[in-house]
């Protein structure tokens, strides 16, 4: 097949299928224009569907690329060296330093106390008043 005949066909198909279906209901030139709409819209989204597929690469077993090995194997190894291990050893003195534990102490923050207004009636009796008044 070439590069045109499928989308041609899906064109055709969708032609015919819309002059079938309107020609009942609709006059002959406004079937027309609307089966020739249905073709130019098949006809289109044909191309870029095949343009999609195209760019998917095949599979060839000649490639360089196998040659290589690029690609083909996954890297599973782990350094032998402990990462987190030498996290812990940059200070400021350099990265041989031992770093200086001192001991955990957690954070104590102050108290909040809540004024509550239940314990004084005057307030909540202005309030009551101030609210009634509106």
């Amino acid at each position: 097949m070439n590069r045109w005949s499928l989308p041609f066909i899906f064109g055709s198909v969708a032609f015919l299928f819309t002059f079938i279906s309107s020609i009942g209901n609709n006059t002959w030139m406004t079937s027309i224009v609307r089966s020739t709409l249905g073709f130019v819209i098949f006809f289109v989204c044909m191309l870029v569907i095949r343009w999609f597929f195209l760019q998917i690469p095949r599979k060839n077993s000649d490639t360089k690329r196998d040659e290589e090995g690029v690609g083909v194997r996954v890297n599973a190894e782990t350094p032998e060296e402990d990462l987190l291990g030498q996290m812990g050893s940059y200070s400021a003195e350099g990265p041989g330093a031992k770093p200086e534990y001192s001991t955990f102490t957690p954070l104590s923050p102050p108290v909040v106390k809540k004024k509550s207004a239940a314990n004084n009636p005057e307030d909540i009796a202005n309030a009551i008043r101030v609210l009634s008044n509106q």
